[in-house]
């Protein structure tokens, strides 16, 4: 991903588990609920270069985003 430019990821939720009901992006102040069995996305533009976590609701289930010059 590139800074400055749009960003859309599209999660698809398949797990009922109500860990899975959010996925959060705290460096974007972005809480985004998930539907079951539906692509949900999630949109954000990236301003600053570096490593960015996000998880599900609580916290179990984790990724990341690179976002380069």
């Amino acid at each position: 991903m590139k800074r400055g430019l749009p960003v859309r990821l599209k999660f698809m939720r398949r797990d009922p588990s109500g860990c899975l009901e959010k996925v959060l992006f705290p460096d974007f102040h972005i809480a985004q609920d998930l539907a079951i069995n539906a692509v949900t996305p999630v949109e954000f533009t990236p301003q600053t270069v570096g490593n960015y976590q996000f998880s599900c609701g609580m916290n179990m289930f984790h990724g990341a985003i690179k976002v380069e010059e």
